[in-house]
């Protein structure tokens, strides 16, 4: 533990805009570790806040570029989305851990982000519905307009989104639930319950991955089935993997007609 020197009174506060609550700290040089903390952890926390934001931009490329995505590198979308990320959380880094932001604004920024992220991530989706469902008429305008590479690409678009799903859940309820903490904290609501906030909000920071990695784990198929051998969990689950093996063995076989289609009037038309 860090003792802070000369302190007028016990401080507990996580965020404060009043300066008579906020503790004095004489020397930077001698109390710099306090300050790399609170930097490190507000980098963190924006990492943790716009990370939806950019997997929703991530797939919306995949959206836009879905004839050759898998197949064609394109390095310059990974490095300008780092870039990009980077740049929005060290602006809001340095407004919040200098306090030259209001906490109505940037709950407002963290608010507006996550919930364009959403929006976002459902176009997407729908769009991708919409582009497989053309490709399942099997017309001659869907053969010509899409290519195998483009129809693979939808139908993984989709599967990701469905994959991401219970995380996206999981991960905004922390989310909104550390806010709603923070918020009480801020506004000094239910000020006996101050501490209990705190230890509240500063658990839903630190400790997220014990309930996100769980649920990324049990949104991949092959991890559920693997799980589903236990004991404890195999008499629920044993039916619904019989039913999803029957579904996807039925996927594969439409999925293997439809491309044996589309070469076949591929092949007619270049003897034509």
């Amino acid at each position: 533990m860090w003792k802070v020197e000369n302190l007028s009174s016990e401080v507990q506060f996580w965020w404060t805009d009043d300066v008579a609550e906020m503790p004095e700290i004489q020397s930077i040089r001698k109390d710099w570790c306090l300050f790399l903390g609170g930097f490190l952890v507000w980098y963190y926390m924006f990492i943790l806040i716009t990370c939806f934001f950019i997997l929703a931009l991530e797939r919306t490329c995949a959206s836009y570029f879905i004839q050759n995505y898998e197949k064609t590198s394109r390095s310059y979308i990974f490095i300008l989305l780092f870039l990009f990320q980077h740049g929005m959380v060290l602006v809001m880094l340095w407004f919040c851990f200098f306090n030259r932001i209001a906490f109505s604004l940037c709950f407002l920024f963290t608010f507006s982000l996550n919930a364009f992220a959403v929006l976002l991530l459902w176009a997407n989706r729908q769009y991708n519905v919409i582009l497989i469902r053309k490709f399942e008429r099997n017309t001659k305008k869907s053969v010509e307009m899409y290519t195998l590479p483009a129809r693979f690409q939808a139908k993984e678009n989709v599967k990701a989104f469905d994959l991401t799903l219970r995380i996206l859940i999981v991960g905004f309820f922390l989310l909104f639930t550390a806010l709603f903490f923070l918020v009480f904290l801020n506004y000094k609501w239910l000020p006996s319950c101050g501490t209990f906030f705190l230890f509240c909000f500063e658990n839903m920071v630190h400790l997220n991955p014990l309930i996100v990695c769980p649920a990324m784990i049990l949104s991949v198929y092959p991890w559920r089935k693997r799980l589903s051998r236990w004991k404890i969990t195999r008499s629920v689950s044993c039916s619904t993997s019989q039913k999803e093996l029957l579904g996807q063995g039925m996927g594969q076989q439409q999925e293997t007609d439809f491309y044996f289609n589309q070469l076949n009037v591929s092949w007619e038309r270049h003897v034509k």
